[in-house]
């Protein structure tokens, strides 16, 4: 007889209720703004940006970050899906991509039922056809474009931007103040003033979209161009390999890897040498306490299951585990974890 799904991840925390020798009081202790499972408003993931190669048309849209052979379906808007589908010269061509938003689980039927996850995208930093080979290069600071005639403004570390006009010599420009908001940023330097906006821009000399426009005021010159924010994702800072605190007894340990492509795999392997339980999924960051790990897949099979895992000391902590809309407590303090050296 097969055993279904919800009674083969029953039985996987019934085993995890002995993985830890953690106490109850050694739990962490809920803030106000702390997400937990049982408060479903209280789990909102915060953005962050995705880059990689892209494929966008009419019956398939997905993302493959850079450096991975993982793919998330891409939930686009409407309208950025038809000025993509707008600038690229054969269907299903494959363009650069740096995109903001969060991932959520597949559905378990459509066309995007067949990947571990759908990035939904609040809004794009980067769409280009051009140099298709961007993910060779490093992560870059905050850009500002402009034409006629050319002209840049490139930030660097330690408060400092650089202005370059074509045919003139680069200029320092040191910042004084800034003012950073979810839909415009004001930085002030010496002597000018730049001003970024949340607008798809296009660059009238490639077919490029980014996700913010500039204005740019020097010495009485009002200059207008597009800009594309840093595609650094902070939130990589969770990424690694954790292993669970004591699982002598328990007869199988687990293994949790966090992907820098924010794939997740989750590993139980036992101590009679039968073959490994291996769930895949995602994670992100929740706030820079908490990250949400959600599985997709349990065994190849589609089975959505989340869990909440919360920083304290040096160990990762999850006391619950929502398998589908059921909320299992994991006992003895709940599955501790800690990153593998």
């Amino acid at each position: 007889m097969k055993v279904s799904h919800i009674a083969l991840m029953s039985m996987l925390l019934a085993m995890l209720q002995a993985c830890s020798t953690t106490n109850q009081s050694q739990a962490p202790q809920k803030g106000i703004n702390s997400a937990e499972l049982q408060r479903p408003e209280s789990v909102i993931p915060q953005s962050y940006v995705l880059r990689g190669m892209a494929v966008i048309g009419h019956e398939s849209r997905t993302l493959q970050p850079c450096g991975s052979h993982q793919q998330f379906w891409l939930d686009l808007p409407l309208d950025i899906q038809q000025q993509a589908q707008s600038m690229i010269t054969s269907p299903y061509q494959p363009i650069y991509a740096e995109v903001i938003g969060y991932l959520e689980p597949p559905s378990h039927r459509g066309f995007d039922s067949d990947y571990s996850g759908r990035f939904v995208v609040k809004t794009v930093n980067l769409l280009t056809t051009e140099n298709p080979k961007r993910c060779e290069q490093p992560v870059r600071a905050t850009q500002v474009l402009g034409n006629e005639p050319f002209w840049s403004i490139r930030f660097e570390q330690n408060n400092l931007a650089i202005f370059q006009e074509l045919g003139q010599e680069k200029q320092s420009l040191e910042l004084v103040n800034k003012q950073l908001h979810s839909q415009s940023r004001y930085y002030q330097f010496k002597q000018a003033e730049l001003t970024l906006a949340e607008q798809r821009c296009n660059d009238t000399m490639s077919d490029t979209m980014y996700g913010w426009s500039a204005t740019y005021l020097s010495d009485g010159n009002k200059r207008q161009g597009c800009a594309m924010l840093s595609n650094l994702d902070a939130t990589l800072i969770w990424s690694g390999e954790y292993l669970a605190q004591s699982t002598e007894n328990s007869g199988f340990t687990v293994k949790m890897t966090l992907l820098p492509d924010h794939s997740a795999v989750t590993t139980y392997e036992y101590s009679d040498n039968s073959p490994a339980t291996i769930e895949r999924g995602f994670w992100q960051q929740l706030n820079d306490k908490q990250v949400q790990v959600i599985m997709t897949r349990h065994q190849q099979q589609y089975l959505v299951s989340q869990r909440i895992f919360t920083l304290k000391d040096n160990s990762l902590i999850a006391t619950q585990e929502k398998v589908g809309d059921v909320l299992y407590p994991i006992a003895n303090g709940g599955l501790v974890l800690f990153r593998a050296k």
